[in-house]
Formats: structure tokens, C-alpha cells, sequence
């Protein structure tokens, strides 16, 4: 959940519901290393920070194993029907991609970003061919940055150049902004930012001038980019 678009007060309530509430006692540890803090023992609240950060991520590290071992579930009684391929990759860049999945989902806010970085690891397994490790190292990054409206926004920008694509030709071609419920024009056009500066779309025009295409279509819309189109793609994997 971003907590930009947020006032002060709503930020921290939802991250007390998203991370204290998994965390048996931490409310109280919490409240602890604050009265420390302000009543000038650096010491103590130095100490009890670090324990509220420990059990922080602690939560985050069991959720998303959690999430790992509930997708894969396809997979128990089957490791011997995967090819060989798969078979080398489970065993080898597997791990190591567990193991940095582990390490952002410790740093990353929110059950849901934890939920896509987990999805991403374990589309990996059966998307063919199977994608390069470095691609899939990728793809969590990103998943650490989107929250759920930014995907929400992804989505509707490929949904409105799937229908441009279907226009007939002699329709209006223009690909437009997409309009999504519940969001106001400015906040989906700052989602649309953020998501160029994570290089997962671009606009009409550099998308053309970056293909050498000679025209583009007018209205201010947006074009996914292979990589946008490749995390839809893994969050989207099933078995």
C-alpha cells in the first residue's frame, strides 16, 4: 500500500493493521521504544527498535514462504513430471532467487506486494521457456514498488491499447488516457509516471520514435513495454 497518497494518519493506521497485527506483542514493544526515545535513553530504544524491526520482518519472511508453499502446491507429488530444464533450474537459480525474494520481502511494506514478488518466483518454475534468472530478479524488484493501484492502472493501460488494436479502420484512432473507476485523472496520470520511471510503459510518440515508426496514434495514451507486459504476465501465471 503507498502511503504517499495518504494523509499522516491513515498512513499509520494502515501500516498498524498490515504489519503490527501480524506480530504478537510488538504494539506494546513499540510503544516501549517510543517512551524510551523521548525520555532520552537512546540506549534502550535503540535496542527495542531493533527488536520491532527483527519481528517486522520476521512476519514478512513466514508471509511470503507462506504465499510460496500455497502456489506451489501444483508441484507436490510432481517434481519428477518436470523436465529436465526445470528440474536444474528448481535446484540451482531457484534458490538463490528464493533467497533474494526473502531479502525484499523483509524490506517491502504491504501483503500484497509480498504476494506478487511470491507469484513471480513461482511463475518462474513453469513459464516456458523458463525465463532468466536476472529477468525474474527483475520482476520482484518492480513487484516491491507497485502497489495495487499502480497494477490496477497497468492493467486498464493494456486493456485500452487491446481495444485500440481492435479498432476497424476506418474508426478514430486515438489511444487515449485510460479511465479507471474511482480514480481521478490526475492521480491515474502520477501513477502513469511513476510506472515510465520504472520503465514498464511509455508514450505513444517515444514508443514510435524508439521503433523508427513513422506515425503513432494521437490522445495522450500510453504504450506497455515488454517488461510491463512481462510482469502481467508472470503475476498472472497459473498452473
Amino acid at each position: 500500500m503507498a502511503i504517499d497518497d495518504l494523509s499522516s494518519e491513515r498512513a499509520l493506521e494502515r501500516l498498524r493493521w498490515e504489519d503490527l497485527s501480524r506480530a504478537p506483542g510488538l504494539p506494546g514493544i513499540v510503544v516501549k521504544a517510543i517512551t524510551a526515545l523521548l525520555g532520552g535513553d537512546l540506549t534502550q530504544a535503540t535496542d527495542l527498535f531493533t527488536q520491532c524491526q527483527e519481528t517486522l520482518e520476521s512476519g514478512r519472511s513466514k508471509y511470503l514462504l507462506q504465499c510460496v508453499v500455497d502456489d506451489l502446491t501444483w508441484l507436490r507429488g510432481e517434481l519428477d513430471k518436470l523436465n529436465q530444464k526445470q528440474q536444474e533450474y528448481l535446484s540451482t537459480d531457484w534458490v538463490a532467487l528464493l533467497v533474494d525474494a526473502d531479502k525484499k520481502a523483509r524490506a517491502t511494506l504491504g501483503k500484497t506486494r509480498i504476494e506478487r514478488i511470491a507469484k513471480i518466483l513461482c511463475s518462474s518454475i513453469r513459464i516456458e521457456p523458463i525465463p532468466p534468472a536476472e529477468q525474474t530478479e527483475e520482476l520482484t524488484r518492480v513487484a516491491m514498488e507497485l502497489t495495487d493501484n499502480d497494477v490496477l492502472v497497468l492493467r486498464h493501460i493494456r486493456e485500452v491499447l487491446e481495444r485500440y488494436g481492435r479498432l476497424p479502420p476506418d474508426a478514430p484512432h486515438s489511444l487515449m488516457m485510460p479511465e479507471v473507476p474511482g480514480f481521478t485523472p490526475d492521480s491515474v496520470l502520477g501513477i502513469c509516471g511513476k510506472l515510465q520511471s520504472l520503465g514498464l510503459i511509455a508514450t505513444a510518440e517515444q514508443h514510435a520514435i524508439a521503433a523508427t515508426h513513422g506515425s503513432y496514434p494521437r490522445g495522450g495514451g500510453f504504450v506497455p513495454l515488454d517488461r510491463a507486459d512481462a510482469f502481467l504476465k508472470f503475476i498472472a501465471a497459473t498452473p
